[in-house]
């Protein structure tokens, strides 16, 4: 099962080609970008406000940010989850400051963490929680934005050309949200909450119905809605 999780994680992260070219890779992208944004902002700030305030595609780009550095905890949990793992887990805590928009890529990271990283189950139960959190806030705010991109579509007798991307803008969420939910499912499984044990969700005995419905509807919520959400 940790086998699976970690081609998962490799096929599915936004940056899982670092598991190629050395976990530097993508640290070394999200550096230059930065870097080239505060020039930018530093250089023309108003044209960088004017943009943030009126142009949702800018805006919209932030959240790469945050979404880029979950991919390199991902990718470093897989290969110092055993030595480094509290100071990941620290990580992705302080990356939560993320746009809302990335909570489902958070969630996906969270529950990796959780899976892979050697920490006590203290631990993640309360990030286990938070990213399940996660998941039904970004599955909402999906289900949102989704709507009033299919509303343009009806609008409009085509497409415009500038637009076309949002076709397959609408698959990534359910994609992230399938791996959060089946991440999620195998740390529960494992045995956080059989070791936290603490009330009547969080013990041993609810454990296993947990862990198959998180399974059950990563698979076939978020492939199914993948699936669905394709341009015919």
């Amino acid at each position: 099962m940790e086998t699976s999780l970690h081609q998962r994680v490799r096929c599915l992260a936004p940056y899982g080609i670092s598991h190629r070219y050395g976990s530097s890779f993508p640290k070394e992208q999200l550096s230059l970008f930065l870097i080239f944004y505060l020039i930018r902002t530093f250089l023309h700030p108003r044209h960088v406000l004017h943009q943030l305030r009126n142009n949702s595609a800018e805006t919209s780009c932030l959240c790469c940010i945050s979404i880029a550095f979950t991919s390199i905890l991902e990718m470093a949990v897989l290969q110092y989850g055993d030595t480094a793992g509290l100071a990941i887990y620290i990580m992705w805590w302080a990356d939560m400051l993320m746009p809302f928009l990335a909570a489902l890529t958070s969630a996906a990271g969270g529950g990796v963490i959780c899976r892979l990283a050697r920490i006590s189950p203290r631990l993640q139960v309360p990030g286990i929680i938070v990213s399940y959190l996660e998941v039904g806030t970004g599955l909402a705010l999906v289900a949102a934005f989704d709507a009033i991109i299919l509303y343009q579509y009806f609008g409009r007798p085509s497409q415009s050309p500038d637009m076309v991307y949002q076709d397959m803008i609408m698959c990534g969420p359910c994609g992230q949200a399938s791996v959060a939910l089946q991440a999620l499912g195998e740390a529960v499984q494992a045995g956080s909450f059989a070791a936290y044990d603490r009330g009547q969700l969080l013990t041993a005995e609810a454990a296993g119905p947990f862990a198959f419905i998180s399974h059950f509807t990563g698979l076939s919520g978020g492939m199914g809605s993948f699936g669905g959400s394709l341009p015919s």
